[in-house]
């Protein structure tokens, strides 16, 4: 089961994940999201070699079509993965993390 943000974050990084965060305006956003580039459009893809801010989770949303972050103390749950990827040098199925 996915329990921590760096669970959340693999899970990202493997496929699509649903998961509901609270917003700056305290507002409850459920989202579901990835950070896989094969899954996100090639004109949406990050340019550059940013670097992530601390304590901030980066998600691209496919409900919005956008890139969307929100501070990792605001997670409220995790739904799963409703999507997986078995590419081969990755350290295993997302459904091994749910």
């Amino acid at each position: 089961m996915i329990k921590t943000v760096e669970d959340l974050r693999k899970g990202l990084k493997n496929g699509v994940v649903n998961f509901t965060y609270m917003k700056k305006d305290g507002s409850i956003r459920h989202a579901t999201g990835t950070t896989r580039l094969d899954s996100i459009p090639v004109e949406d893809h990050p340019k550059g070699t940013g670097r992530q801010a601390d304590g901030v989770v980066n998600y691209f949303d496919l409900e919005k079509s956008e890139w969307r972050s929100f501070r990792e103390e605001n997670l409220v749950s995790i739904d799963g993965c409703i999507q997986e990827s078995h590419r081969g040098n990755e350290s295993g199925p997302v459904s091994s993390l749910i």
